[in-house]
């Protein structure tokens, strides 16, 4: 799917996705990624199942508001002691399919909202 949202000056804009990429500004990413509307990131992880709550470190990169998990193309619950973690520091965290993941990141960013975007491929790359 592509997407057609005004970039608002943000560095980083998510144009389409699928199951198997997301389009980053005019790079398509098969691999697992960090984004929020300032800066691209490589995670330490690549696979959903090492999402615990020694990811909160790496996890604030941007001092978010709320982060978007995008788990394939289901929508998988990440470990609760990690959103235990994340929601006394006043950060929400949300687990999605890569599609509503890559949609409500367009809007809360474009909104100039504190979001990131974590983006997990079930392929675990």
């Amino acid at each position: 799917m592509r997407l057609n949202q005004d970039d608002h000056g943000q560095l980083f804009v998510v144009r389409g996705f699928s199951e198997n990429h997301v389009t980053v500004n005019d790079e398509q990413l098969n691999h697992a990624f960090l984004l929020t509307p300032e800066q691209k990131q490589t995670p330490p992880i690549s696979r959903f199942d090492a999402l615990d709550a020694t990811a909160a470190d790496w996890l604030l990169t941007d001092k978010p508001e709320v982060i978007i998990v995008a788990t394939g193309n289901q929508t998988r619950m990440g470990e609760a002691r990690l959103a235990a973690t994340l929601m006394q520091q006043g950060i929400g965290i949300e687990y999605m399919d890569i599609g509503a993941a890559c949609r409500t990141y367009t809007v809360l960013a474009s909104e100039h909202r504190r979001v990131s975007l974590l983006v997990l491929f079930e392929h675990g790359q």
